[in-house]
């Protein structure tokens, strides 16, 4: 039920603008502050629901008291480590940590007897930490470069090498190559594109995307607004990953579950 209503608020949110846009009404914008209060305690229910995995700790004293002991130690613990972060990641991953712990700390009968719950849990867990990152540690910024120009953002430095005219089959394209770097080390390269279709007339953007285990690397290429120069905004994201991966954990543990469920009626 509560998946079911978020993906209404989301809808809503979604097809809102465009409804309102059709009646004549004027135009307006739905974006991420709408989502971001509406959704939250959905999100917040989602966590708590977690606690409610496993009813072993729930009938010993000892074991709760244990439980509840070593999780809010990891939980303080990511709270300390994540707080340079700022106040609401370090919030939020602590709280997310908390309830992943309270979940796993269990015997290894009681894991067993649980696990497509647990995965399932787990992957709400997952993906809300991926949300919290992506949103609270998201870097940006926009700049007017021209190549062999670099722009730092954080710890990391866009260097704008390359500059390359590209003819493909329905349209043509500058594209830049731009090298990511910390450092003297070097993470990745990526090509973003402004792509023209000489049938619509059309213009668009391909983003240069490099992916890591924990960060997101973007860069975007606008408006040329000189010789081998152009409007760019370049991004640091954390967590995208995690997003995708908690989804996949609770198709998992739904498809686990579904499974068990089958050979006991076998």
């Amino acid at each position: 039920m509560l998946f079911a209503a978020v993906a209404l608020v989301v809808l809503l949110g979604t097809l809102y603008p465009m409804v309102y846009g059709l009646a004549g009404w004027g135009k307006m914008s739905v974006g991420a502050p709408y989502f971001n209060s509406v959704l939250l305690p959905f999100a917040g229910v989602m966590l708590l629901m977690g606690l409610s995995v496993g009813g072993y700790w729930k009938r010993s004293a000892r074991w709760s008291r244990r439980r509840v002991g070593g999780t809010l130690a990891l939980a303080v613990l990511t709270m300390l480590m994540l707080w340079p972060q700022g106040v609401n990641v370090a919030l939020g991953a602590g709280l997310v940590v908390w309830m992943l712990a309270a979940q796993w700390l269990q015997p290894i009968t009681a894991l067993r007897q649980q696990l497509p719950a647990l995965l399932a849990h787990s992957g709400v867990a997952l993906l809300a930490l991926g949300i919290i990152f992506s949103t609270g540690s998201k870097q940006e910024i926009s700049a007017n470069v021209a190549q062999g120009e670099q722009i730092a953002l954080g710890d990391y430095r866009f260097h704008f090498r390359q500059l390359n005219l590209l003819v493909g089959q329905n349209y043509t394209a500058e594209q830049a190559v731009i090298a990511i770097s910390r450092g003297d080390e070097p993470i990745a390269t990526v090509t973003p594109e402004r792509r023209h279709y000489n049938v619509r007339q059309q213009q668009m953007m391909e983003p240069g995307i490099a992916w890591g285990p924990i960060r997101e690397w973007y860069a975007v290429m606008g408006e040329k607004t000189g010789e081998n120069r152009y409007a760019m905004r370049f991004y640091v994201q954390t967590g995208i990953r995690w997003i995708w991966g908690g989804g996949l954990l609770m198709i998992g543990g739904a498809l686990l579950g579904w499974l068990r469920g089958r050979r006991a009626y076998v």
